[in-house]
């Protein structure tokens, strides 16, 4: 048992210390008498310092809450049967010519293109971390919510600037955010190219970009959460005035989830 939970904590990417059951913690006392040196490094490994504030990644987001995960998780994780990996679930909805719209509704299935995910749930054992949400616009050809109608969107962009409303969402019915601004996801900064030419200086484009990484129409939330498995997800986005014909929304969770290798 001794030389298990060493090699354990030697070879773990992760915080081991935060994976292992009370057994294993009761343990240590007797390696660091048996083996001061060896178990000492182990534990400097396993406790290593976790990267803090606004600079965290999903992923230290995720191992900061091993705590709150279900025993069976932690040791898929401790013995290297599961693995912590980038998750995005993602939804779609035609907004054309209306100024409400719901996503992650109990009655749809996945269907690619479209969303990934069925009845507005996770999947069963699917834990997922949110640390951020990624809203875009689009406008096609079609206002059909088919994975046809969405494919007539050639441009996925941050949401125009005029489109003013609000944001609620819940999970399992409680709240995860409360009217948040649909502005956050509008940008942050803008930088415009320009060009002079006879007729003076024209501005012939520019990109913008909400808070994070660089990805456009992505917000990183303060305060992410922990989903548990089969978490009911509610969205509900509305704004002031109804949406141009043949216009899309897609929002993206974006954030950390264990799966097996």
């Amino acid at each position: 048992m001794d030389e298990q939970i060493l090699g354990l904590m030697e070879t773990s990417e992760y915080d081991s210390l935060e994976l292992m059951d009370d057994v294993q913690i009761e343990g240590l006392g007797a390696l660091l008498r048996k083996n001061p040196r060896r178990a000492r490094k182990a534990l400097r490994r396993a406790s290593r310092q976790r990267v803090s504030g606004r600079n965290q990644t999903s992923r230290d987001q995720m191992e900061s809450r091993f705590p709150l995960l279900a025993a069976d998780l932690k040791k898929g994780l401790l013995n290297k049967t599961h693995q912590l990996v980038d998750g995005t679930i993602y939804n779609v909805k035609s907004v054309s010519q209306i100024k409400r719209v719901i996503f992650f509704e109990d009655d749809e299935t996945k269907d690619i293109g479209l969303r990934n995910i069925s009845n507005g749930k996770l999947d069963k054992s699917e834990v997922f971390l949110l640390s951020g949400i990624r809203i875009l616009y689009g406008v096609g050809t079609s206002k059909e919510e088919t994975a046809t109608g969405v494919a007539t969107v050639t441009d996925w962009r941050e949401i125009p600037a005029n489109m003013i409303g609000e944001i609620n969402f819940r999970a399992d019915g409680r709240l995860v955010f409360d009217k948040m601004a649909l502005q956050d996801y509008v940008h942050y900064e803008r930088n415009e190219v320009t060009v002079k030419n006879a007729a003076g200086t024209e501005n012939v484009g520019g990109y913008g970009f909400a808070a994070g990484q660089g990805r456009i129409g992505y917000r990183k939330l303060d305060n992410p959460k922990l989903l548990p498995t089969q978490t009911r997800l509610e969205m509900e986005i509305e704004w002031g005035s109804a949406a141009p014909e043949n216009t899309f929304l897609k929002v993206e969770l974006v954030g950390s989830k264990v799966a097996k290798f």
